[in-house]
């Protein structure tokens, strides 16, 4: 898959969700997600990226 990621396929994905768009990557925080939300997501659309916990929520950092 050649797909490019944009802002708008995130908060599609996870409306709760805090996006940040920085200029190479997204940081996509959440309180409420399950893990397995976002590692679903990390799975489909990109090959490279971090899944961490991060105080009491998940951030998924991914490459454009």
């Amino acid at each position: 898959m050649n797909e490019t990621i944009t802002k708008k396929m995130v908060q599609e994905f996870f409306p709760k969700a805090s996006v940040k768009e920085e200029k190479d990557t997204f940081k996509i925080h959440a309180e409420e997600l399950k893990l397995e939300d976002l590692a679903e997501f990390h799975y489909t659309y990109s090959k490279f990226g971090t899944l961490k916990r991060s105080g009491t929520g998940i951030t998924l950092t991914i490459k454009k």
